[in-house]
């Protein structure tokens, strides 16, 4: 009976570390949102009216930079560009949080001059310097009218 019982402590104190570490993980990954979604909103608000890479170059991965200036990244600019100034965002939702170091996605709807999107920007922290490890329009919808004036211009 002495055994049973110092079994089920063990298990009780083994439960209750996950519960304390689960719980950290939580806190831990909503303080990262509340803290870098102002980046996020300002990041987005600084690249969106011309899709300049210079513009933000100081706030991107060195793996994001290389992969704009590849054929693939130009065209993604390209198209993105359609899109014009940024109008608002909403939605915002934190996923896929990595503590160490510190990584996360940010997913929500943004509205442009002449679009919108899904638009999922991917952070990574390290060393107190923030950057931009990705950016994908995951349901991107340009208007006619920007689309033709882009062609005819």
């Amino acid at each position: 009976m002495k055994i049973f019982k110092t079994i089920l402590a063990v298990l009780g104190g083994l439960f209750l570390l996950i519960i304390v570490l689960a719980g950290f993980a939580g806190y831990s990954a909503h303080r990262f949102k509340v803290a870098e979604v102002p980046f996020v909103r300002t990041f987005m608000a600084d690249i969106a009216p011309h899709w300049e890479v210079q513009e933000v170059y100081g706030r991107l991965s060195n793996s994001l930079i290389e992969q704009l200036s590849e054929s693939e990244g130009k065209q993604f600019l390209e198209k993105v560009r359609l899109l014009g100034p940024l109008a608002a965002i909403t939605d915002f939702e934190q996923s896929n949080y990595n503590a160490s170091p510190s990584l996360a996605e940010f997913k929500f709807k943004a509205s442009f001059a002449h679009g919108k999107a899904v638009v999922d920007v991917q952070l990574m922290k390290k060393n107190s310097a923030v950057r931009v490890n990705g950016v994908h329009m995951l349901d991107m919808h340009i208007d006619n009218d920007a689309a033709v004036t882009s062609s005819t211009t």
